[in-house]
């Protein structure tokens, strides 16, 4: 008697997120590296505190970033999270 075969289905899905990820990793790698940036962080998040916040009058946030992720933008603070390497600097 032949041995069954298991179904091995592709997740499509799957593949197209993992190839994904790999794309913007990559393209992370050669944005930082073409700015002379070290990789800190893999993944991670940043966030603005909106209440904490001065705007424009303030701008030390925009200034202190060593990738130049943070920007001014419609009345608020902008970030580039592909440039993000996020870093906490001390207050």
């Amino acid at each position: 008697m032949p041995k069954k075969q298991e179904n091995s289905a592709t997740d499509i899905y799957q593949l197209l997120q993992h190839a994904s990820e790999k794309r913007k990793r990559e393209e992370r790698a050669q944005l930082l590296g073409s700015i002379g940036i070290k990789e800190y962080f893999e993944e991670g998040s940043i966030s603005i505190n909106k209440k904490a916040c001065r705007g424009v009058e303030c701008k030390l946030c925009i200034e202190a970033c060593p990738t130049h992720a943070l920007y001014w933008r419609f009345g608020e603070v902008g970030i580039n999270e592909d440039l993000c390497v996020f870093v906490q600097l001390a207050s």
